[in-house]
């Protein structure tokens, strides 16, 4: 009975470690607002090939999406993109990620704005005024 409750404690104790360690290292990262500027700043976050960098990407998209979704709830406006129900979280970062390698001329505009322009594209309402001044043809 000992046995089994040490091994849980042990892994109690590293699931905490990583935890505490990845928070960390979020908080250092966010602690410089640089890389959430525009899509220059971003996209390298975004297109990392390691975990820890790419989910600095992923909950900033996650949160404006989120985020936009609920002031749209709430205000009862329509929103700027109408993404249905079974699309995932990972799906709205891939589809962030796309847009920026697709569009590198757009990657100065800022970061909300660009992630509203992508998923505005992807999963479209109808009748919603241009996201910014790069949609007025």
């Amino acid at each position: 009975m000992e046995l089994v409750v040490f091994n849980f404690f042990n892994m109690k104790i590293k699931y905490l470690i990583t935890s505490l360690t990845l928070l960390f290292s979020f908080c250092a990262a966010a602690s410089d607002e640089s890389y959430i500027s525009n899509g220059n700043a971003i996209y390298p976050y975004c297109s990392s090939s390691q975990l820890s960098t790419q989910m600095l990407c992923g909950s900033y998209v996650i949160g404006v999406v989120v985020g936009t979704k609920s002031q749209a709830a709430i205000d009862k406006s329509r929103p700027y993109f109408c993404i249905p129900e079974q699309v995932t979280h990972g799906q709205y970062v891939e589809v962030f990620t796309k847009y920026l390698a697709d569009h590198p001329e757009l990657r100065h505009y800022d970061t909300a704005t660009l992630i509203f322009k992508s998923l505005n594209e992807a999963f479209p309402c109808s009748k919603r005024p241009p996201i910014s001044s790069f949609d007025k043809k």
